[in-house]
């Protein structure tokens, strides 16, 4: 138990004085809390004036064949994937006045994630598996992708590796992802 709490203040500690111009993520596995709890937090790195709030996306039907596009929300590139037949219900936090980046939000299965965390790699990592900075995924996009169709967090996490893998990434990036039973993390380096 020493050693949980140990590893749990070092974690929350570190976070806390991290730059104040990185994004920091916190994932708390159940053995690390008194009640089994699973945590996930996120700091962001931008301005505490930048205004969010707080949007519910109904559930929704989608006919066949119709498609998210990221360029509908004037995001970072030209990401396109599939709709699901039905939409669940979810939220996310935006900026109150681009409503882009959602940030954080949670659906009506329970499944959480965190805004992304800014992940940064070596030019000579990137000459050789470059991110799609022309149609990949970016944060953008990531929420409303994702707690529009799944279930739970190990699906959102594959779902979101196997977006990578096909469409790839506009950029680095890190998301935590949680429901009643776990907790995951996927980062992409390039």
């Amino acid at each position: 138990m020493f050693f949980r709490k140990l590893a749990l203040t070092l974690a929350v500690t570190t976070a806390l004085s991290a730059s104040a111009l990185a994004c920091t993520t916190v994932v708390v596995g159940e053995g690390a809390t008194a009640d089994g709890s699973f945590l996930v937090a996120r700091a962001a790195d931008s301005s505490a004036l930048k205004a969010q709030h707080f949007v519910i996306h109904e559930a929704r039907e989608w006919p066949e064949g119709s498609m998210y596009r990221t360029q509908d929300h004037k995001g970072a590139t030209a990401f396109e994937w599939p709709q699901p037949a039905h939409s669940m219900r979810f939220t996310t936090v935006p900026n109150w006045q681009t409503q882009l980046h959602g940030a954080v939000g949670f659906n009506e299965a329970g499944v959480g994630l965190t805004g992304t965390e800014s992940i940064f790699a070596r030019d000579d990592a990137l000459a050789i598996d470059p991110y799609n900075k022309a149609s990949g995924i970016t944060e953008d996009d990531i929420p409303d992708v994702l707690l529009s169709r799944c279930t739970t967090a190990r699906e959102a996490c594959a779902l979101l590796g196997r977006i990578i893998e096909e469409a790839g990434c506009g950029e680095g990036f890190g998301v935590g992802f949680v429901d009643s039973k776990e907790v995951w993390y996927l980062e992409t380096g390039t």
